[in-house]
């Protein structure tokens, strides 16, 4: 669900990238049937390699993004950058 979750952010499925628990942009989501369900996976899917979105350290945190090997802090200025606009 995690890895999942960091797939959704990075798809601007929340309000704010950067907040681990902020409100669902619902109205940019795929539709809730089936056809829109499998879409929303589809793109989840997309941004995930292995099942994975990220590499964690011994002490569980996340390191560097399975697909294109940016480290985290790459990715949160990234993040920050999208949320500010």
């Amino acid at each position: 669900m995690t890895q999942a979750a960091y797939a959704m952010r990075e798809l601007g499925w929340f309000f704010n990238p950067t907040k681990p628990s902020i409100g669902i942009r619902w109205p940019i989501m795929p539709n809730c049937d089936a056809e829109g369900s499998e879409k929303a996976a589809e793109l989840v899917r997309s941004k995930l390699k292995g099942g994975m979105y990220w590499y964690y350290d011994n002490d569980n945190n996340p390191v560097l993004r399975v697909r294109d090997n940016k480290t985290y802090s790459q990715v949160k200025q990234e993040l920050q950058v999208r949320a500010n606009k």
